[in-house]
């Protein structure tokens, strides 16, 4: 068992965001229990207390069992807020309006799933989860969709971005996640998600990233280890491939959209590693990271388009 008390002071000096200063404080206890027949479980409780926006109770639960050495079950469920940061209340551009009233968003979450391990090297996982969210935070303005206006005058600018809260979103989804490690092979993975969004909000508004959950999801890996000169060391190979897109939101209420899908999208990633003898810890490396080799031009979470083509050169040093 765990008990713990934390307690926060946040103070900010910001010429966009102006002199800001907070309280906050939390009381939480955290059990885990070891029952008969490998049955393992979790309980938690939290309580904190915001001086902008009151208090909020996080209960929470989790239970596993294993069924020899094949199966294992899970089960989860745990509620969960989240207040609006300075910059939702407070900060200002062009674009963007703030809105200092807007309130914390909470929710709850459950998910069960369940583990196969049917051979050496071979692990299958499928899950299943929802997320109910009451007045979801999210940045949103009136659809605007660039059209000129009558007579041939320029297209009005948009509105701006305004922090708002969404009165209910659910999200549903399903993951499946496989994996083979051979020594000759190394380890191949595949994972696959989807999920459905659907939320209450007025009609004829898009949202900048609250309501643009990614709804398809399919990942390959490869990673593999490479003989290096003919000697002792190995390099670490690995390659990552992914196809995923941005899908509808639809209302709660009669099924229509809410929030238009995007177009799907493919990612490709390499990385090579190479060991560092000479430094200390045993496993320092070099490592070569190529990224989105496939130049994607999708927008990312904040309505952005992500990174194109790029090469990342590090070092790690020591770990276990």
């Amino acid at each position: 068992m765990a008990l713990g008390i934390e307690g926060a002071r946040h103070a900010l000096a910001s010429n966009a965001l102006g002199d800001r200063d907070e309280h906050r404080g939390a009381v939480f206890a955290e059990a885990s229990l070891r029952g008969p027949g490998a049955l393992d479980l979790s309980l938690g409780i939290r309580a904190d207390r915001h001086e902008s926006w009151g208090g909020h109770l996080s209960p929470s639960v989790a239970v596993a069992r294993e069924l020899g050495s094949v199966l294992a079950l899970r089960g989860s469920w745990g509620r969960a807020f989240r207040g609006p940061t300075w910059t939702e209340r407070h900060y200002a551009d062009p674009g963007h309006l703030p809105n200092p009233d807007v309130a914390p968003e909470s929710g709850s979450a459950w998910e069960a799933g369940v583990q196969v391990r049917p051979g050496e090297g071979v692990s299958l996982s499928v899950a299943a989860h929802t997320r109910t969210v009451e007045d979801l935070i999210d940045w949103a303005r009136p659809v605007h969709d660039g059209s000129p206006v009558a007579g041939g005058d320029p297209a009005p600018t948009p509105a701006p971005w305004v922090p708002s809260n969404v009165s209910r979103a659910r999200f549903q989804g399903v993951e499946v996640e496989g994996s083979w490690v051979h020594d000759a092979v190394g380890r191949i993975s595949l994972a696959a998600s989807t999920l459905s969004a659907r939320a209450r909000r007025a009609p004829g508004f898009e949202s900048k990233y609250a309501l643009r959950p990614l709804t398809r999801k399919v990942t390959l890996g490869i990673e593999r280890s490479v003989p290096l000169g003919g000697g002792d060391l190995e390099g670490q190979l690995g390659v990552r491939l992914t196809h995923a897109r941005r899908g509808a939101v639809r209302s709660l209420d009669d099924g229509g959209v809410l929030s238009p899908g995007e177009p799907s999208f493919q990612e490709l990633d390499l990385r090579l590693g190479l060991p560092l003898s000479a430094l200390p810890g045993g496993r320092s490396r070099i490592y070569l990271d190529l990224r989105n080799l496939l130049d994607a031009e999708d927008p990312d979470l904040t309505g952005n388009p992500v990174a194109g083509r790029a090469l990342y050169l590090g070092v790690e040093v020591g770990g276990r």
